[in-house]
């Protein structure tokens, strides 16, 4: 059958797009009609789409990624315009045809930022089959969806920490206390950005091939290479620089380089396993006695966070304290495993294995940093990287006092000294992706301390960990601190997560009870999931799995 073309007045069809007040005659006009015409014609997928968008809005679904968009419902809402204006026959089939020519080319572009990330989604999958450790331990859990995640509760406590810091205490409303769409916009994730009809290719691997995979850069806000703001001049590095800490502080540390330095003697095997559990080695060991820290802690009511290789590393707790008592210690490649092991959450966090790309995509903000690879809650996603300085002087928290007795056992008296001073990993003249990662008043990175090799101050790393399932195209954000926009100077939060104040939403979600939380929660997680299921093509719903591929 031949497709009647946009304007063709004598397609009913054409008629069903003033009956988005009813979705439900909506749906059944379109299913009936859709059989009787090519897959392809496009009023097709967009009456398809006006009718899963107007349900999920009346049913509080949350609309996937790969079914519909915002600019879906824009343009659809423009050809109800035009259906219900007085202009001239020729008037609406003009503004319908604009309207269909516009859907098009949203379908081109995201169909391609579809296959970029698949691309890259394969790159990590080749990269998980070649290495003998991921494809045993850690492959199976790469394919599969976390949909009852343990850290749920943490996750509403934090909402709850962002609504208390704005002074706001009474929470009693559900979710029926709001309309359609406000619940609608509160459940639907807001982390991914599609990329823009055009884009400017800055460097297709911004760290020249010092990782596995490569990061390219891209600006979507200029297409012309004069007009770019490129960054100011950075070196890339994967591993902290240490070369502007004093000669005094090297020349000590070797001196007691034996006494500080902790490594094991443990054979490699496939499942990891000759370390992890190993009460005989040194590093395994020195982990446990980390992990008592969280255990010794007064909010402490949970599973601890345990800091391993291939399992998730769930931040099921936090506090003001988090940095000085959720530490880990990992093998190195100075152990007999090589590291090699699952006692090194540092192996795949050093050399990130899923695929990132830098792009910059508002004027008003810098260059973020967005996922082009699934990645499971809990992963280590990559390492903060910069240029370790230190301050002849620091204000020591009494939260670090527990961290300070296990240093104190393991380091001489010198070294231990050091710690009277400021440490600081500084990203801004050399740094690696970590420090493009954006701030987000609802995170979904947290990072924590990791020691490796020995406990001196500058054998610590600070590691990402991934704190919910972030499909491929997710930004990544995490938490600046409270008190971010007043010391840089910023006059708003432009993070526009879940949670920023500055969100239209904002006042909505902070009335809301925490069984209405924790059910938008699971809302955006299922939003996240069937985003994460239109990257790979296996929509259980045969229409909407193939609108993209029309």
């Amino acid at each position: 059958m031949n497709d009647p073309g946009p304007s063709d007045t004598n397609n009913p069809l054409e008629d069903d797009i003033v009956l988005l007040d009813n979705a439900a005659v909506l749906e059944k006009r379109v299913s009936k009609r859709a059989n009787s015409l090519p897959v392809s014609d496009e009023r097709v997928k967009i009456h398809r789409k006006a009718a899963f968008c107007f349900r999920a809005k009346q049913t509080s679904e949350a609309i996937p990624h790969g079914d519909s968009s915002d600019e879906d419902c824009v343009i659809i809402e423009e050809l109800t315009t035009v259906k219900k204006s007085e202009k001239t026959p020729c008037q609406i089939n003009a503004d319908r045809d604009a309207a269909l020519k516009r859907y098009r080319g949203i379908q081109e572009v995201r169909k391609a930022d579809k296959i970029r990330m698949r691309e890259i989604e394969n790159m990590s999958a080749d990269l998980f089959v070649k290495d003998p450790h991921l494809l045993e331990n850690y492959f199976h859990r790469w394919k599969v969806n976390d949909s009852n995640p343990p850290n749920m509760k943490h996750r509403i406590k934090m909402i709850r920490a962002l609504i208390e810091r704005t002074g706001r205490k009474i929470r009693s409303l559900n979710l029926q206390s709001l309309e359609d769409n406000e619940i609608y916009w509160l459940s639907h994730s807001a982390d991914y950005f599609p990329r823009p009809r055009s884009r400017f290719l800055i460097t297709e691997d911004i760290a020249e091939g010092q990782h596995r995979l490569p990061i390219a850069m891209y600006s979507d806000i200029e297409t012309d290479s004069t007009r770019v703001v490129l960054p100011p001049s950075f070196n890339y590095i994967t591993e902290n620089n240490a070369n502007s800490l004093p000669p005094a502080y090297f020349d000590m540390y070797f001196k007691h380089r034996e006494a500080c330095e902790i490594s094991c003697g443990c054979k490699e095997e496939l499942d990891g396993r000759g370390c992890w559990q190993n009460e005989d080695c040194p590093c395994y060991k020195m982990n446990v006695k980390m992990r008592q820290l969280q255990r010794k802690a007064k909010s402490f009511n949970h599973p601890p966070t345990e800091f391993k290789t291939y399992d998730p590393c769930y931040v099921l707790e936090s506090g003001d304290d988090d940095f000085n008592i959720k530490v880990g210690f990992a093998c190195s490649s100075s152990c007999a495993c090589s590291g090699n092991c699952a006692n090194n959450v540092l192996r795949y966090a050093t050399d990130p294995i899923f695929g990132l790309e830098l792009y910059r995509r508002d004027k008003s903000l810098g260059f973020g940093v967005r996922t082009m690879t699934f990645i499971p809650n809990g992963s280590p996603v990559f390492e903060f990287v910069g240029e370790l300085t230190s301050h002849s002087s620091c204000t020591i928290p009494t939260t670090w006092v527990p961290l300070a007795k296990v240093l104190k056992e393991n380091l001489p008296p010198d070294i231990m000294h050091t710690y009277a001073s400021g440490w600081y990993v500084d990203p801004k003249t050399s740094g690696n992706v970590a420090r493009f990662v954006s701030h987000g008043c609802f995170p979904n990175l947290a990072f924590y301390r990791v020691y490796s090799k020995g406990l001196a101050p500058h054998q610590a790393h600070l590691v990402f960990f991934a704190m919910e399932d972030l499909p491929a195209g997710t930004e990544l954000y995490f938490d600046y601190g409270p008190d971010y926009l007043k010391e840089s100077g910023v006059i708003e939060c432009l993070c526009n997560t879940l949670g920023c104040t500055r969100t239209a939403t904002f006042e909505k979600l902070a009335k809301l009870d925490d069984e209405s939380v924790k059910t938008l929660l699971e809302m955006r997680l299922h939003d996240k999931h069937r985003q994460r299921d239109w990257i790979n093509d296996v929509l259980a719903d045969a229409d909407l799995s193939t609108d993209d591929e029309a």
